[in-house]
């Protein structure tokens, strides 16, 4: 029987849950993806096999076939190996779930690194005209106002924004932490805490009532 684990993805606006069935059968080493993936989805095959080896599994020496249902939505990135991998251990018998633990009750997401690592998973999808005014102003060095229904996608966005931007200058910096500094939001232990990395990276959003400036 194969082995169900679940992973959510976007369509439209809107998030619908996926299950990733994955089965080993008899016949020539392989895997398959089906399912209506695209080609970072059936690129998983390459990163699954290293990453399983990697972090000192046995990767089954079988046809392994793996289905992401709903198979007529089309499904897009690379988070689906997280989902891929778990399923593959459980079903070869190297990953045990407790009895009392339903595995379709969690859902696993995350792209992995050809040495088992998991990386962050930052997909914005269907802003096609805000990340293009964002990248104009990340680029100016402008300032936005964005509003909007809550749940949208603004603060997901705002939060990317310091991924494009450069690091800090020094004189930044020490403008942003006196801000905090006046907001009582700084504490003794700064300069070695998160928050001076969060500075650092211009790591500032703020959201309430549908608007998030930045």
């Amino acid at each position: 029987m194969a082995v169900v684990v679940r992973r959510f993805s976007i369509l439209g606006v809107d998030g619908y849950p996926v299950d990733i069935e994955t089965d080993v059968i008899s016949g020539m080493p392989s895997i398959t993806i089906v399912g209506m993936g695209d080609t970072a989805v059936r690129e998983a095959r390459e990163r699954l096999q290293a990453a399983v080896v990697n972090a000192k599994y046995d990767f089954p020496s079988r046809k392994i076939v793996i289905n992401l249902a709903p198979s007529d939505i089309k499904k897009s990135g690379s988070n689906f190996d997280l989902a891929m991998a778990v399923g593959l251990l459980v079903k070869s018998g190297q990953l045990i779930v407790a009895e009392n633990i339903d595995i379709k009750d969690y859902a696993f997401i995350g792209e992995l690194s050809l040495t088992s690592q998991l990386r962050p998973c930052s997909e914005v999808r269907g802003q096609d005209s805000l990340i293009k005014y964002i990248q104009i102003a990340a680029a100016g060095g402008h300032n936005m106002l964005m509003i909007g229904t809550p749940g949208y996608g603004k603060s997901m966005i705002a939060k990317r924004i310091p991924t494009i931007l450069p690091a800090m200058t020094e004189e930044e910096a020490l403008e942003v932490t006196r801000i905090y500094s006046v907001a009582g939001e700084l504490k003794e232990q700064v300069m070695n805490s998160s928050l001076m990395n969060a500075l650092m990276s211009r790591d500032l959003e703020k959201e309430e009532c549908g608007m998030v400036v930045v």
